[in-house]
């Protein structure tokens, strides 16, 4: 999805936002079966909307449900095998920035992934800092392919 949008929260409590409708689709048409991994990382931490000085940090603090089971994602074939790719781990983002990506999903080297895979229901919470300032936030998740 282009955009995820949290439920409203207050100071202390967590927020969800999930992907159940729209999801995250990989499409690997390469032919080649050399597998793939796709990660994620925020590129900064929530800042308000209008007023980036003030800041929410995501270290910490943002957890995504990546991995299939109860209460993570789903993955389901569109062109694929069944089974060929898998959810990364849930896990608390450590920070910001490229060195703190996290896999998202993966092949899991029966057929190396080869074809379409869409995963939904991919689960982010947010644990609000207990200072945080009431408002609009905003920050971008970026997600890599390799």
């Amino acid at each position: 999805p282009s955009q995820l949008n949290f439920n409203n929260g207050n100071p202390g409590q967590t927020t969800t936002a999930n992907t159940q409708s729209d999801g995250i689709i990989v499409n690997d048409t390469r032919g080649s079966k050399a597998g793939w991994t796709v990660t994620g990382y925020f590129n900064t931490n929530f800042y308000k909307t209008n007023d980036s000085n003030v800041q929410m940090p995501i270290a910490n603090r943002m957890f995504w449900g990546a991995n299939n089971g109860p209460g993570g994602s789903t993955i389901t074939n569109i062109t694929g095998t069944s089974g060929d790719a898998i959810g990364g781990a849930n896990n608390n983002f450590p920070g910001i920035g490229s060195g703190n990506s996290l896999v998202l999903m993966t092949n899991n080297d029966i057929d190396n992934g080869a074809g379409a895979f869409n995963m939904t229901n991919l689960k982010f919470n947010y644990n609000i800092p207990v200072n945080a300032a009431v408002g609009v936030y905003t920050t971008a998740l970026i997600l890599t392919i390799a």
